[in-house]
């Protein structure tokens, strides 16, 4: 019996002192194990119905102004997606530079999203205030980009130049900036998903398919004329500019 005994007393030892699994998180408050896969997206850059042409075509905004473009890109930051039971995955260092003459910048992928049905997504166009006080960073954010001013005026969110037939100078800049005050240029952009949703499953990588409809930028609240409005940067005309491309983005397709 005293054998016995001592045997039991040696196997309770033995539980308690094993060490407890390790496990894995997507998310630093999470204690347990969450099953990810990625996200892909693919924005095509429209005017209108037809994809963007740099300096070969020309096009006619809302206020009949003819235009062609030279140069086009903005940033997208702060993706957020929000599933079907309430949960949001707000995807870490999220800062993506759109540039039309630059291919490989026109799609992009999320990583570790966790499984699960998602119905709606929000994000940024431009930087958040944060990072526009942090100074010249890396990545997307690099002044590399020339999407910089100084420490004082941060970023420039949205970029067009081109040529137009009401300037003055035959040709535009807009340059859209400034993150603080009456005229703050941070504009949030939620594109609806319609009737679909992403499916996040383990063996399959869904792809969200968008366009960026340049004509949006002239248009609705302010039809803006190029004739005023041809060198713009900080102030109350970049905060309209702004304010028409907050939904230039939309959702086309998802493919699950």
């Amino acid at each position: 019996m005293r054998k016995l005994s001592v045997i039991v007393l040696f196997l309770v030892l033995a539980v308690s002192c094993k060490k407890d699994p390790i496990t894995q998180s997507t998310n630093n408050n999470d204690t347990g194990f969450v099953q990810t896969n990625s996200v892909d997206f693919q924005i095509t850059n429209m005017v209108g119905s037809m994809p963007l042409a740099l300096n070969t075509q020309t096009y006619i905004n809302e206020n009949l102004d003819t235009f062609s473009v030279s140069l086009f890109k903005y940033y997208i930051s702060n993706i957020k997606l929000k599933r079907d039971d309430g949960y949001e995955f707000v995807e870490p260092e999220s800062y993506r530079l759109i540039k039309q003459n630059d291919s490989t910048s026109l799609s992009f992928s999320i990583p570790n999203v966790p499984l699960g049905n998602y119905i709606s997504m929000e994000f940024i166009i431009g930087v958040d205030s944060l990072r526009n006080c942090s100074g010249a960073q890396t990545g997307a954010l690099d002044p590399i980009h020339d999407m910089f001013w100084d420490w004082a005026q941060g970023y420039i969110f949205a970029k067009m130049e081109g040529s137009c037939n009401a300037s003055p100078f035959g040709n535009f800049f807009q340059h859209i900036g400034g993150f603080t005050g009456q005229w703050n240029t941070i504009v949030k952009s939620s594109p609806s998903f319609g009737t679909n949703l992403i499916q996040v499953v383990s063996n399959k990588v869904p792809k969200v398919m968008m366009k960026t409809d340049i004509l949006e930028w002239f248009k609705n609240p302010s039809t803006i004329d190029l004739a005023g409005y041809s060198s713009v940067a900080i102030g109350k005309k970049a905060h309209e500019i702004a304010l028409n491309y907050a939904d230039m983005i939309s959702v086309t397709a998802i493919v699950n």
